[in-house]
C-alpha cells in the first residue's frame, strides 16, 4: 500500500547506515522496485489500450496518432510515477522510440492491404465473398492492434530505462 511505501521510504531516509551498497539494495527492493510494478502496470493498461483503439480505428492514419499520443501519454505517467524527468539525452532517445513506433504503426497499415487479400482469398470457398471479406478484415485488424500493443510494451520498456532511478543490473 502507499503508507507502507511512504514508511519504508521515509525509514530509509532516516537510516544511518553507512555501507552505501546495502542502502541502495534497501533503496531497490523498498522504493524502486514496487515503482516498477505499478509502471509495469501503467504499461500493460497503455498497451490494452492502444492495442484496442487500433484494432478499432477506421484509417491509418488514426493508428499512427492513437500510437504517438499514447506513447506521450505513458512517457509523462512513468515520469511522474518515478518522480523524475528525463535530461536532454533521454528526452530525445524516447522521442525518437515514440516516432519510430509511430512510423512502424503508419507501416503496418500499409502492409495490411496484401494480407488482408491472401487471407480472403481461400476463405471464399468456405464461407462465401461476404464472410470471407469480414474475417479477414476482422483477422487484420486483430493483428495490428497486437502489433502496436506490443510496440507501446517495448516502448514503455525504453522508458523506465530512462527514468528508473537507479539502473538494472
Amino acid at each position: 500500500s502507499i503508507y507502507e511505501f511512504n514508511e519504508t521510504l521515509e525509514e530509509l531516509l532516516r537510516s544511518q547506515d553507512h555501507d552505501i551498497v546495502e542502502w541502495l539494495e534497501k533503496v531497490e527492493k523498498g522504493v524502486v522496485k514496487p515503482l516498477d510494478q505499478a509502471a509495469k502496470k501503467l504499461i500493460s493498461r497503455s498497451a490494452l489500450a492502444t492495442g484496442l483503439s487500433t484494432a478499432l480505428s477506421p484509417r491509418g492514419l488514426f493508428d499512427s496518432l492513437i500510437v504517438l499520443g499514447n506513447c506521450f501519454a505513458l512517457t509523462s505517467q512513468l515520469c511522474r510515477l518515478y518522480g523524475l524527468r528525463p535530461n536532454g539525452v533521454s528526452t530525445t532517445l524516447i522521442g525518437a522510440h515514440a516516432m519510430f513506433n509511430t512510423l512502424v504503426a503508419s507501416g503496418a497499415g500499409e502492409a495490411t492491404s496484401g494480407a488482408e487479400e491472401a487471407i480472403q482469398t481461400p476463405l471464399v470457398d468456405i464461407v462465401g465473398s461476404f464472410g470471407a471479406a469480414v474475417v479477414s478484415k476482422i483477422a487484420v485488424r486483430a493483428a495490428e492492434g497486437a502489433t502496436n500493443a506490443l510496440l507501446i510494451k517495448r516502448f514503455g520498456s525504453r522508458v523506465i530505462t530512462e527514468v528508473r532511478p537507479i539502473r538494472s543490473a
